[in-house]
């Protein structure tokens, strides 16, 4: 083997441990971060009476715990701290309105005046004003004018009556113990 052919190996041999050792250490703080942050989904007493709404606000919370601990940090990779984030209620919101859909199908008389009119709104042009006008906090990072919040507000008036923010699930964090 040449001399050349002996450097290129070499330097080829000592990137990939490189950028093996680089993988391996990001992926161990991910998964210390996943490691520790748990949460418990906990529905609110005033449905538990009521299966369908149960299972329903159940599902969402389980999403809502999922983004707080994987799917924020693979969407935004560079962030070290979970923060609220406009996709995140955005997508919760829209799997919520599909699961209360399921089960309206599968019996009718199931009726819940938030979740029907998430569905309204979920089936309307206005979704993302929807979430965005109910409920936004703190500074979204979303482009406020690529939304038709004027629009939005002429067509809530007109189409969703009742309850505009219901939140039948509350997220606690687990603590454990450190080894």
């Amino acid at each position: 083997m040449s001399r050349l052919a002996t450097f290129v190996a070499v330097v080829l041999f000592a990137f990939v441990t490189l950028m093996s050792i680089t993988a391996a250490s990001q992926d161990d703080s991910r998964n210390q971060r996943l490691k520790r942050e748990l949460y418990r989904v906990v529905v609110d007493k005033s449905i538990t009476d009521r299966p369908a709404l149960v299972t329903t606000w159940q599902k969402y919370g389980e999403l809502k715990a999922k983004w707080r601990t994987e799917l924020f940090y693979a969407e935004f990779p560079k962030e070290k701290k979970y923060r609220y984030t406009f996709k995140e209620e955005l997508e919760c919101r829209a799997f919520l309105a599909d699961q209360w859909s399921i089960i309206r199908k599968q019996n009718v008389r199931f009726t819940d005046k938030y979740l029907d009119n998430l569905v309204k709104a979920k089936n309307s042009r206005y979704f993302r004003e929807y979430v965005y006008s109910n409920f936004r906090k703190g500074s979204w990072h979303i482009d406020g004018d690529k939304l038709f919040l004027d629009e939005y507000k002429k067509w809530q008036k007109k189409h969703l009556k009742g309850p505009k923010k219901e939140p039948h699930i509350k997220l606690e964090k687990i603590k454990l113990a450190e080894w």
